[in-house]
């Protein structure tokens, strides 16, 4: 299935639309992470059906990548907490 990168809630700060996550035990800030280019960059991704996902996927390891249906694909004020977590949960796994 093919996915495209979209901007569901505008720009942030982070390099993926939806976050970055970083190893606490390995740098001290994710700028230290960005620099080792050793981080887990997670995209908001539309479907070619419109579906919407997160997709995680380790800088480090571009080709493997893990991604989560959003259980709302309505979302005009945020995810929901359980999409939420389980994107944090499945980056974890990448790190």
């Amino acid at each position: 299935m093919e996915y495209k990168k979209i901007n569901l809630f505008g720009k942030k700060e982070s390099r993926g639309t939806f976050d970055d996550f970083y190893s606490t035990e390995k740098y001290k800030s994710l700028k230290d992470a960005y620099n080792a280019n050793d981080y887990v960059e997670c995209d908001f991704v539309q479907d070619e059906n419109g579906t919407i996902h997160i997709e995680a996927k380790n800088v480090k390891t571009p080709n493997i990548k893990k991604y989560h249906r959003l259980n709302y694909q309505n979302c005009p004020c945020g995810i929901d907490v359980l999409d939420d977590s389980l994107a944090c949960e499945m980056a974890s796994t990448l790190l």
